[in-house]
């Protein structure tokens, strides 16, 4: 293999000869191999771009085999699903049954419901007659089990929408618990209604009373002791059997459900109807019109019914649970494009269940949303009723918030009662309507489906305003009463609400807002933070916020936590007092470009770098635009100085200031920026020689002949010196003289050049000055380096330096 790479990667006749070869080979290999052999091509030397595009024509034929065979793979794998699992399926079914007939009996869990069409066939019988076909019909299967899929669902939905209406008008549910609530009324009065507690009571109104005829509100007085009168009057007679007028059969529930269906029926033409026949003609006649109706049309394309003896072989055939029967009745009675329909499912049929899918899901909506409202009404009354008992039986007879209490709760039991009848008639109006509407409809009764959802949709949105509405009027109401029970008129309270009733509607319902704001201040509250261990429990991140600050709580018991917390503002302040101290030590007129310039150098000084320095600079006053090019330009020279091999630091960085200097001195926009950093970092240089020195006039002369004409034996000579310690001191005074004078002439040198920079002179003067200097520190330190900013000494004999003027030194 490794003799056969070598070839192909130096023939020229490699694709005629070995191309074939090596996709044999790509076919049976995978991504390492490919990976092997380009490895072994480095290995060698004789990795070419001939061998590259090898490999990479190998990887590309590999992978278009592997697609090849995956397509083809994935291509059978769904021919054998659409062809050999349904004919499976249906070999399968026929092997266990001999066909595909449902076994007769009914669903159970449907069956108990007892929901029945006029032909008293229940809708949990009901059959969806289909042919699944056989072996060469398997293209059927499909169909035919998104029907059934379908069909269960649509006849789930119409039969419990069905059942829930019928048990909620028929009021199943009071009877249901209506024994276990009279037994607990009864126990509840007997200990509610003691003699010691009704004398307390009446004891405390009594007093109340007394306090009111002294302080001259004799009309409140004489509400009060009517009011008092009226609970003594009616307690006993509610008391004896609370629960017993509402709960029974003649209670009034059971009147206001036979006022609503009677309203109803009336509404509908029915001149004498009878409540307790009227509910289960409702339950057959949506059970026609939606169950067996919609089952017709969605099976056979049109109403059997119509034509004789079809709907009878239908039922009987369905009640026998033979699909077999149906067709054979369905051919007998001569409808032959029914009997064709049961043969031959198509996806028509499974868009059509579809449709009426929608219209059974609509009504199921409607069916249940109602129901709730009727029970609710009903559980409310209960409720209220429940709370009257402590009215009655001692606490009414306290003016106040309890005696509200009790006028609230009579008012709102006689107003659940009217809410009730009220939506008993809205759904009995609504049920009529759609009743009669599928009676009056033809052999297509499919757009009857549409519109009854929409009608159920529309039902909905106006049984929600009705009873906000009787909620308002509710609290209007409880809220009047409550006011003249406690003498007091609508001109002397604005607001229309008595002592205790607060703002909360009949329903006990709240608002979105209402919702937020008690949520809100849940979470604020302290019990909630006790609980839940932490502050604002409710609120996102609340975790996140109790754990920083338990963190900050405890760095604040700490003395140097508490200093490390605002080290950086004392950073920032620190640096803002060296940018002021550096302003008014450059001589220049304060937060002027010049000493904003001085100023930003201390600060990077004081600091050891240009972290934070622009914002600083803007904290002492320096606009954004020159605080941003001053801090470039400071951070340009501290990086530059790292890179030069002087011994002295303050040096380096005149070095780096000049270099950037003459590289920008003719552009307008930074060369003031970099001026005034040069003369910055010259001021800085002359700080660290400042110190004068007196030398003998022979010394100053050798001092002076260096400075002229400076030569590296003059400073090796006086190293020499120190090092033999003769004349230690002075070859060091010498020395240090020669560096004050670099600083003194550098310095003079570039006041020239700031005087005006557009001096040509001026310039070549000082970058001679600042190159002997750094030619000085060199020599002192041994190093022959040229740093990488230092730029090199003017020509001097062809164009001689002039001196620099008396004035700058």
């Amino acid at each position: 293999m490794l003799s056969f790479w070598l070839m192909a990667s130096r023939s020229g006749s490699w694709r005629q000869t070995h191309y074939g070869m090596f996709a044999v080979k790509a076919e049976a290999s995978n991504r390492k191999m490919m990976k092997r052999f380009r490895g072994f091509g480095e290995i060698f030397g004789c990795r070419s771009p001939k061998s590259e595009t090898l490999a990479r024509r190998l990887k590309n034929h590999r992978w278009a085999v592997s697609s090849r065979r995956k397509m083809a793979v994935y291509s059978l794998l769904i021919l054998t699903v659409v062809t050999a699992a349904p004919s499976l399926l249906v070999g399968v079914a026929a092997a266990q049954t001999g066909n595909l007939t449902r076994p007769s009996g009914s669903n159970s869990l449907l069956s108990w419901m007892d929901v029945r069409d006029s032909s008293g066939v229940k809708l949990s019988d009901y059959l969806f007659v289909t042919n699944p076909g056989g072996v060469l019909e398997s293209w059927k299967i499909f169909p035919w089990a998104l029907d059934l899929l379908i069909f269960i669902i649509f006849i789930t939905c119409v039969t419990t929408a069905i059942y829930v209406l019928g048990f909620t008008l028929s009021f199943q549910f009071l009877d249901i618990f209506s024994t276990a609530l009279r037994g607990l009324a009864d126990n509840l009065v007997s200990q509610m209604a003691t003699p010691l507690l009704l004398v307390t009571s009446v004891s405390v109104g009594a007093f109340c009373i007394g306090w009111l005829i002294i302080r001259g509100f004799h009309a409140k007085a004489a509400m009060q002791v009517v009011t008092m009168v009226a609970i003594a009057i009616f307690g006993p007679i509610f008391l004896t059997d609370p629960l017993g007028d509402i709960l029974s059969s003649n209670g009034l529930l059971a009147k206001g459900r036979d006022l609503g269906i009677s309203v109803a029926a009336g509404l509908n033409g029915n001149d004498n109807p009878n409540p307790s026949r009227l509910v289960p003609a409702l339950q057959v006649a949506m059970a026609d019109g939606f169950g067996r109706k919609g089952t017709h049309e969605w099976n056979f394309g049109h109403q059997i019914d119509k034509r004789p003896g079809c709907g009878a072989a239908w039922s009987a055939g369905v009640k026998a649970g033979d699909e077999d029967r149906v067709r054979s009745g369905l051919r007998a009675c001569g409808d032959s494009v029914a009997y064709a329909q049961t043969n031959d499912p198509t996806m028509g049929q499974v868009g059509a269940g579809l449709l009426l899918l929608v219209g059974a899901v609509a009504f199921l909506a409607f069916s249940i949303i109602f129901s709730y409202r009727i029970i609710a009404d009903a559980c409310n009354t209960i409720y209220h009723l429940f709370r009257a008992i402590f009215g009655f039986a001692s606490l009414g007879f306290i003016p106040g918030p309890t005696q509200i209490a009790l006028i609230r709760d009579v008012c709102y039991c006689l107003i659940s009662a009217v809410q009730m009848c009220l939506n008993i008639i809205f759904l009995g109006a609504y049920l009529s309507f759609l009743s009669n509407l599928y009676q009056q409809s033809g052999e297509n009764s499919v757009p009857i489906f549409f519109l009854a959802a929409i009608i159920e949709i529309v039902a909905i949105v106006q049984l929600r305003r009705m009873n906000f509405g009787i909620s308002r009027a509710n609290d209007w109401l409880a809220g009047r009463v409550a006011l003249a029970a406690e003498g007091s008129s609508s001109t002397q309270n604005a607001g229309g609400v008595a002592l205790g009733m607060g703002t909360a509607g009949a329903n006990n319902s709240m608002s979105a807002m209402g919702f937020l704001s008690a949520a809100s201040t849940i979470s604020n509250s302290p019990v909630a933070a006790l609980v839940a261990g932490r502050r604002n429990p409710l609120m996102l991140g609340s975790r996140e916020d109790e754990r920083d600050r338990r963190n900050k709580a405890w760095g604040a018991r700490n003395a140097q936590l508490r200093e490390a917390a605002h080290a950086n503002v004392y950073d920032r302040v620190a640096a803002v007092d060296d940018i002021l101290y550096g302003m008014r030590a450059s001589g220049s007129p304060m937060h002027s470009l010049r000493a904003a310039t001085f100023g930003a150098e201390r600060a990077v000084h004081m600091a050891g770098g240009t972290t934070g320095l622009e914002t600083a600079l803007r904290a002492a006053g320096i606009r954004g635009p020159h605080a941003f090019r001053i801090r470039s330009a400071l951070t340009d020279i501290v990086r530059a100085a790292d890179g030069e091999v002087l011994a002295s630091k303050p040096l380096r960085s005149v070095v780096a200031a000049h270099q950037y200097f003459e590289r920008n001195h003719m552009d307008p926009e930074w060369s003031r920026y970099r001026l005034h950093a040069l003369e910055s970092m010259v001021s800085r240089y002359v700080d660290d020689f400042s110190l004068g020195v007196s030398l003998s006039e022979d010394q100053v002369a050798r001092g002076r002949e260096y400075m002229n004409n400076p030569s590296k034996e003059v400073i090796d000579t006086l190293r020499d010196e120190t090092e033999q310690q003769r004349t230690l001191v002075d070859a060091d005074r010498l020395r240090s003289w020669i560096f004050s004078e670099h600083a003194r002439r550098v310095q003079a040198a570039t006041r020239w050049v700031a005087n005006d920079p557009s001096n040509f002179e001026a310039i070549r003067r000082l970058r001679a000055e600042v190159d002997n200097a750094a030619t000085t520190d060199q020599w002192h330190k041994g190093v022959n380096t040229i740093g990488s900013m230092l730029l090199p000494q003017p020509d001097s004999r062809l164009r001689p330096l002039q001196e620099i003027p008396a004035e700058y030194f």
